[in-house]
C-alpha cells in the first residue's frame, strides 16, 4: 500500500510559530502558481466581465495586501512612492490594467518578491510578537489586530482570491470553446 504523507513545515528564517503561518501562505501561493502557469499573457490581462478585475490584477492585489499589512500596519511605515511601486498599489481600481502588459510570470515574480520581503521583515519577530497589537485606523473606527490575526487574514485573503482566479480561468477557457 502506498502511503502519502502531508505535513506543514515552518518557513525557515523566522520563529517556528510565525513560520507555520508563512508556510501556509506559501502553500496557497504554490497552488496559485500552479493554477496560472498555463495562462497566456493575454488571458492574464483579459477582463471577462465589466466589474471584475482580470486575473493579473487579482494576483498583484494578493501581493499588495500582504505588503500593506506587513509594511504599513505591522511595521508602521507610511506608504511612499517606492513602496506603492513595489506593492503595485495603482492596479486595483484602474480600468486600463491590460495596457500595462503584465504577463503571468511578471505578476507571480512581483508577489514572490513581496513574500521574500515579508520573511525578511518578520525574521526578528518571536512567537510572543504574534500577540502584539497593531492598529488600523479607519474613518469611523479603530481596529486593533494581533500579528497572529493579520497573518491568518493574509492566508484567508490569498486563498479567497485563488478561488476567484480559478473561477475566472474556467470562464476564460469556456468562453474560448
Amino acid at each position: 500500500m502506498k502511503v502519502e504523507r502531508e505535513v506543514l513545515e515552518p518557513t525557515a528564517g523566522v520563529s517556528r510559530e510565525i513560520g507555520f503561518y508563512l508556510s501556509s501562505l506559501e502553500e496557497v501561493r504554490a497552488e496559485l502558481r500552479q493554477a496560472v502557469e498555463d495562462l497566456s499573457d493575454e488571458e492574464n490581462l483579459r477582463k471577462i466581465l465589466p466589474n471584475v478585475q482580470p486575473i493579473g490584477a487579482l494576483i498583484l492585489h494578493i501581493g499588495e495586501a500582504e505588503f500593506w499589512w506587513i509594511q504599513s500596519i505591522v511595521m508602521g511605515r507610511e506608504m511612499d512612492e517606492e513602496m506603492n511601486r513595489i506593492a503595485h498599489s495603482d492596479n486595483w481600481e484602474e480600468d486600463n490594467f491590460a495596457e500595462k502588459g503584465y504577463g503571468v510570470k511578471y505578476c507571480i515574480e512581483a508577489i514572490d518578491k513581496i513574500s521574500r520581503m515579508t520573511i525578511e521583515t518578520l525574521a526578528d519577530f518571536t512567537a510572543e510578537d504574534l500577540e502584539k497589537i497593531h492598529v488600523l485606523n479607519k474613518p469611523d473606527k479603530r481596529i486593533e489586530l494581533s500579528l497572529r490575526s493579520i497573518l491568518h487574514h493574509l492566508v484567508q485573503h490569498q486563498a479567497t482570491h485563488k478561488g476567484q482566479i480559478l473561477m475566472l480561468k474556467r470562464f476564460l477557457h469556456e468562453s474560448q470553446n
